[in-house]
């Protein structure tokens, strides 16, 4: 299901995923990706052993394109996509001179 929005990206594995921004309908595949995170990697992306709130995904998924950004690698699933990655970068608006 790899859509024409996706940059479609060839993996070392010959799998095949879209690249696209993240967008706020993007919710529930973001919640089971990082439901679907071993123990450690969610201790390394949280910096702590906790679950995001509601509110963290939804921040997550609504990203204010004006200070941060985000790209999701999604693969085909039966009749739908699954998020396998999520990069992401925000701008530090904090003059610290």
């Amino acid at each position: 299901m790899i859509g024409h929005e996706h940059e479609a990206t060839e993996l070392r594995d010959d799998s095949r995923v879209g690249i696209r921004s993240i967008r706020r309908e993007d919710l529930e595949l973001e919640r089971r990706f990082v439901e679907s995170l071993s123990s450690r990697t969610g201790y390394l992306r949280l910096l702590s052993g906790r679950h995001p709130t509601p509110a963290e995904f939804e921040h997550w998924t609504d990203v204010d394109p004006s200070r941060e950004f985000a790209f999701v690698a999604l693969a085909a699933e039966g009749d739908g996509e699954r998020m396998v990655g999520v990069g992401r970068c925000a701008v530090d608006t904090e003059d610290s001179s």
